[in-house]
């Protein structure tokens, strides 16, 4: 018998008996199960995706991944949601949001959580200065997140994986302040202390007097949001964070920023650029009320920001909150691609400007010392330092613009110097009533302005009994004009 005859023969099937059908099921599920054992080995190994790990015990690339995460968040949430919420913008298409159909920002939630969470496994897997640094990742991640719904899972919000609790209770506001104050003030002491250098910061590269800067810079804008609920206490913690600036440094100059600088390929480019964001971006448009403010006080940031359209060519606002049939014919104004839509434009996390403004109105309120017009016309100054733009040297004089001794003035250039931060101009309305003139639009379906973000729907359907708690300190009703802890006002 030639060999291939031997083969044919030991691997022969052996005839099943036709009037025997209980035999052939025998045999077809034998031979299943020979193929099925012969055939696994391996193919859990296979089946491993080594491009996309699903865990990662280096904190190295948790601290990346944080970093990127984190910016993206910002970049993302500024530009559109942001710049909507505190009406810097209005859209020509697709206005539900401006109609005041606010719904919960299931993406903010979960990202601030999974950046949380992620944050906390980085700081068990890695030395001190990663726990450092994640303490301050948290601490913005959290405020971020109350600042925007007011009571929300804090203090078990990422402990699940160690404890299996997926029903997080809600921290109240009024509680998670001081626990981020804790974890933000230990973080700056502990780098004060010297503690080795991580690596993957993408954001600040593993410079702990910028990670510094930022925490107490995030302290201090704490403090100022809780200027109506707690005057005197947000009096005591701002002049704590001034009277020791060795222990407490703050940003300086737009060169003490913490922010991520985009590069001018994806995956790494600002998640703004390229074309598939290209009709998002073309939608957003001058608002009415920034463009008043600009143009009454001839803003050469209005030129800057904003692109004429028309004949003549002109720059045009669009007013908030019309719907579709009203807004999608109004000849207006884009943002101007070649600032807002670069790749390489970077996310902030805290501007020095912001900074600025908040100590001029510190003075203003006669908490610290210092003469509130020149700190005003310092940020003011800023403020155009950001934007790359000189300052007109009769600009802080002009009579639109000049500090005329109220608070509306300080917290109006405030408001025009934060655009495109993601919901700082809006928090400030919320907490002052400043700029006075956010109000809902001519088609809203509100009468009052929302005040926070209702709770994303998956929440009382899945955290059912810690949702209704918390709805249940404010009224009984997850509503879009319910009050914050320090939304006081």
């Amino acid at each position: 018998m030639n060999s291939y005859s031997m083969s044919t023969a030991r691997f022969a099937i052996p005839r099943i008996p036709t009037r025997s059908p209980i035999w052939g099921l025998i045999f077809l599920l034998t031979m299943a199960t020979a193929l099925l054992s012969g055939c696994s080995d391996g193919l859990t190994d296979l089946n491993v995706n080594p491009n996309a790990p699903e865990r990662i015990d280096d904190p190295a690339l948790l601290m990346t991944r944080v970093t990127k995460s984190a910016g993206d968040l910002i970049s993302n949430q500024g530009f559109e949601i942001g710049n909507l919420a505190g009406q810097y913008a209005a859209k020509q298409r697709f206005t539900a949001f401006e109609l005041l159909q606010w719904e919960g920002n299931t993406g903010v939630w979960n990202g601030l959580h999974t950046l949380m969470r992620d944050a906390d496994l980085m700081a068990e897997l890695g030395h001190p200065g990663y726990g450092a640094v994640a303490d301050v990742i948290k601490g913005w991640a959290a405020l971020m997140l109350t600042d925007m719904y007011g009571d929300v899972p804090f203090s078990q919000a990422v402990t699940a994986r160690t404890d299996g609790n997926f029903t997080p209770a809600y921290d109240r506001q009024e509680d998670i302040y001081p626990a981020i104050h804790a974890l933000l003030e230990g973080a700056n002491d502990r780098m004060a202390a010297g503690v080795s250098p991580v690596r993957g910061d993408i954001i600040n590269n593993s410079d702990y007097g910028k990670w510094r800067r930022f925490a107490n810079a995030l302290r201090l804008r704490m403090y100022m949001r809780t200027s109506e609920v707690d005057p005197a206490g947000a009096r005591a913690g701002i002049q704590a964070l001034l009277a020791d600036p060795s222990r407490f440094p703050l940003p300086r100059s737009t060169a003490d920023e913490t922010r991520l600088q985009y590069l001018s390929g994806p995956p790494n480019s600002h998640p703004w650029s390229g074309s598939g964001r290209q009709i998002g971006f073309e939608v957003l448009r001058v608002s009415t009320p920034l463009f008043d403010i600009l143009a009454g006080a001839d803003d050469p940031r209005l030129e800057h920001w904003f692109v004429p359209v028309g004949e003549p060519a002109e720059i045009r606002p669009l007013a908030p909150g019309l719907n579709d049939a009203n807004s999608r014919d109004v000849i207006s104004s884009t943002f101007n691609p070649a600032v807002f839509f670069q790749p390489t434009r970077p996310a902030h996390f805290l501007p020095y400007h912001e900074v600025a403004f908040i100590l001029a109105e510190a003075a203003h309120r006669g908490w610290i010392d210092g003469d509130a017009p020149s700190l005003y016309r310092e940020a003011l100054e800023a403020a155009f330092t950001f934007t790359g733009l000189e300052m007109p040297a009769d600009f802080p004089d002009r009579p639109e613009i000049a500090y005329d001794g109220t608070l509306e003035r300080i917290l109006t250039q405030k408001w025009v110097s934060l655009v495109d931060f993601e919901f700082q101009g809006w928090h400030d309305w919320v907490r002052t009533g400043y700029p006075s003139f956010i109000a809902p639009g001519p088609d809203a379906v509100l009468s009052s302005y929302p005040r926070r973000f209702e709770y994303p729907t998956a929440e009382q359907a899945l955290n059912q009994r810690s949702w209704s708690e918390a709805v249940g300190r404010m009224g009984g009703e997850d509503s879009l004009l319910g009050r914050k802890w320090w939304d006081a006002r």
